[in-house]
């Protein structure tokens, strides 16, 4: 829109040409350099991809049960990811969720997990209190956990492990609920790729993103590749 772009690009004070305004906040130190201090609007920047959690929110909010959300950014370093805090609607209105979103946004905007609560915390403003939000969902739940029961969902469940850094994991439980994400996806594929010698496309890991429905897909291509090997 007209408004929008002039509002983000401004004349340059410093010669010919227009400015773009990020929207990134920042300080000048003593010795020259710029100290990044955060967003001045709610804009998430993840792996690359900016997001706008309005717009996921927005989405979201289409559900008839939810009557509050809030989309924030949790966690650091590769365990940062998007949380979804949903009040209304309880746990089994998940895979609903995750339907919906998926059907909507590219995978970089689907949130790695959707918690439910009770009330939003509040600033002092009366503001959802996103900071306090995203201090909740530091630590991935792990909930009750039932142990792998072959051979199979014991590798997947150890390769799970490593790369989510996370003990204990039940074979029921979303790789996606525990803090996963696209870039965690693929790295789970190519270890478990070398480990059964077989070929495991991304999608099946939002496919199947348990470790007894992916194992259980893992054993039947072994099976598939074993009998077209042995046979005449």
């Amino acid at each position: 829109m007209p408004e929008e772009t002039e509002e983000r690009f401004v004349p340059n004070p410093f010669g010919p040409g227009r400015l773009y305004r990020s929207g990134d906040r920042v300080r000048r130190l003593a010795d020259g350099r710029l100290e990044y201090l955060g967003r001045l609007d709610d804009q998430i920047k993840l792996r690359g991809y900016r997001i706008e959690p309005a717009e996921v929110e927005a989405i979201i909010a289409e559900h008839p049960a939810v009557r509050q959300v809030a989309v924030v950014l949790a966690g650091k370093g590769e365990a940062r990811r998007l949380v979804a805090f949903v009040a209304g609607g309880d746990e089994s209105g998940i895979p609903a969720l995750r339907e919906l979103l998926r059907s909507r946004l590219p995978d970089a905007m689907v949130p790695a997990e959707i918690l439910f609560i009770d009330r939003f915390p509040l600033t002092s403003g009366g503001k959802v209190d996103r900071q306090a939000l995203a201090a909740r969902a530091r630590t991935p739940r792990r909930g009750e956990t039932t142990g792998p029961r072959n051979g199979t969902e014991e590798t997947v469940a150890r390769v799970w492990q490593e790369v989510l850094r996370v003990a204990n994991i039940g074979v029921d439980q979303n790789f996606f609920d525990l803090g996963g994400h696209s870039l965690l996806a693929t790295r789970v594929l190519a270890r478990l790729r070398a480990a059964f010698e077989i070929e495991l496309p991304l999608r099946l890991m939002f496919e199947e993103p348990t470790i007894t429905g992916l194992a259980a897909e893992i054993a039947r291509r072994v099976g598939s590749r074993e009998e077209s090997v042995s046979a005449p």
